[in-house]
């Protein structure tokens, strides 16, 4: 009762007094046996038989006891599924999405009535889905209504851990990260004497929503205490910026703060000086990309760690784990592979003439004719597509329909060529959540409040949890979100990536990520 009171489950409480039993039930029985023997009576074989036949029953009968309680919570029917039917956002996420009531800081775990710990889940995916405590663990189960379909493809979830930015007294956020990636089994890696490539944005020049050298340290340090030998590491950009070559590049990373002296390891830039430093790798399962062209350091590593930033994204909605693998290590000429299919063009009626569009291109790809208006020289466009993001009017778009969800999938092809064959580990801060991608040499105020730190050995998972938690996050005010969502006759998505961006597609990286192997959607989250 005790127990149960402190909140464990009540398996735990029943194994822990069955543990607690087997000592005391055989000092009884031995004493019993031992007065028997001193009272000078003679113990019959009939006797013994019926004292060893108890003993098995009742051990039999309580560890089954304890263990019917486990096969139920495993039983398929019992696993929660990502096939529900769409549900809006939660109350007050945004005004003009809702009923605009405020919202208390965001818990994944906090569940305050039947379903609520649920994430928003798109009425398409299909898997388990349930969040437990490390120190005690509950299963949420679904609402009644909620449709089974265990039957048609059982999954086994992979296990995310999170911890959120609270720092009590004497606790540092990076103690937290450490404590963290711990948990998650960073440890369990053997990298003694190994090569660790840690991957990582460094910040574009201007903007300072990157993650701190900190964080960076704490990974190398806890590599290092393995034996491994760590390198932070990333590859050029396709577009002209403070990234473009290596020695450009290094004199980025080292401005915004990352020199081995802050980061405990040396940086070293993976497609080499000018992106063309490149290894050709097979695509597991590659539908739209059979092979994938990395950066030479990058695959020459024992161990690949990805430390991502978890934001917006105005092609891709969010960039994340699979992006900052998929585009990250992808050379000069595996970004424009993954492009490909994104070149845009401009409805004339709708431009007004005010060269933001220009001032975004990183490809000097955008003039103006007589009428002022944005023409785009496709032999200079790359593709990137961040014109269509700086465009208020939707005036440019992307000739291909399916631009962006062929960016995703290739782009997730990409992140499997990379992690395929070799120890894995995936971590993502999701704070400073700017509506865009750190390759821009400024950042927009954050949409939603910092909500986390995730880590997990499956980036697929990861990338859904921290999708999840910012789908249920109450949008800011002050921010392109919340402008958007404020806006007259705005067309909600209820969806807070699109609703910021509206022109982009993000669930099919997930889609083909799981498709090609490289892990799953289904999680099972963990608080540290």
């Amino acid at each position: 009762m005790g127990g149960l009171l402190l909140g464990l489950s009540r398996a735990c409480v029943a194994e822990f007094t069955f543990y607690l039993a087997i000592p005391v039930m055989a000092g009884a029985s031995l004493l019993k046996v031992l007065k028997f023997a001193l009272s000078g009576v003679a113990i019959t074989g009939t006797e013994i038989a019926v004292l060893a036949v108890g003993c098995v029953v009742a051990f039999v009968v309580s560890l089954a006891a304890i263990r019917f309680p486990d096969g139920l919570r495993q039983a398929p029917q019992l696993h929660l599924l990502r096939h529900l039917p769409h549900r809006p956002r939660p109350r007050g996420a945004g005004r003009g999405c809702g009923d605009g009531d405020d919202v208390t800081a965001y818990d994944p775990l906090k569940a305050s009535r039947p379903g609520e710990g649920l994430f928003l889940r798109p009425p398409s995916r299909r898997a388990i889905i349930f969040s437990e405590s490390i120190s005690a663990a509950k299963v949420r189960r679904a609402p009644e209504n909620v449709k089974r379909e265990w039957e048609e493809k059982p999954m086994e979830a992979s296990t995310v851990y999170y911890t959120d930015f609270r720092c009590p007294v004497g606790t540092s956020l990076t103690e937290k990260l450490r404590r963290l990636c711990i948990a998650a089994g960073i440890k369990n890696i053997d990298m003694e004497g190994k090569f660790v490539a840690i991957k990582m944005h460094f910040g574009e020049l201007g903007n300072l929503a990157y993650l701190r050298p900190n964080y960076a340290k704490v990974v190398a340090d806890l590599c290092k205490e393995q034996g491994g030998m760590p390198f932070l590491t990333d590859c050029n950009t396709l577009y002209p910026g403070s990234r473009k070559n290596a020695l450009e590049h290094l004199t980025c990373a080292q401005l915004n703060g990352f020199w081995p002296m802050t980061t405990g390891c040396q940086v070293l830039i993976a497609d080499g000086l000018r992106g063309t430093d490149e290894v050709e790798v097979p695509v597991p399962n590659g539908e739209y990309c059979k092979t994938a062209k990395i950066g030479r350091a990058i695959m020459d590593a024992d161990i690949f760690i990805s430390l991502s930033h978890f934001k917006g994204h105005e092609s891709t909605g969010f960039g994340g784990a699979i992006k900052n693998i998929g585009m990250g290590c992808g050379s000069r000429a595996g970004k424009m592979e993954q492009h490909a299919s994104g070149h845009p063009a401009v409805q004339e009626d709708l431009c007004r003439g005010c060269h933001r569009c220009a001032k975004e291109c990183g490809s000097d790809a955008i003039r103006y004719n007589e009428k002022n208006k944005a023409v785009i020289d496709q032999d200079k466009c790359k593709g990137c597509g961040r014109c269509i993001g700086a465009c208020n009017f939707d005036a440019i778009y992307a000739l291909c329909d399916s631009a962006n969800e062929m960016l995703d999938r290739k782009m997730a092809e990409y992140a499997a060529a990379v992690c395929d064959g070799r120890p894995t580990f995936h971590i993502s801060l999701v704070q400073d959540i700017s509506p865009n991608c750190d390759c821009h040499g400024e950042n927009d105020a954050p949409i939603l409040p910092d909500i986390g730190m995730f880590a997990s050995f499956d980036p697929v998972a990861l990338d859904q949890a921290c999708a999840d938690a910012c789908l249920n996050a109450a949008p800011l005010p002050n921010s392109q979100l919340g402008q958007n969502l404020a806006t007259p006759g705005w067309n909600c998505h209820h969806d807070n990536f699109k609703d910021s961006n509206p022109n982009i597609e993000w669930k099919a990286t997930l889609e083909q990520a799981e498709k090609v192997g490289m892990g799953t959607r289904a999680y099972t989250l963990k608080k540290v």
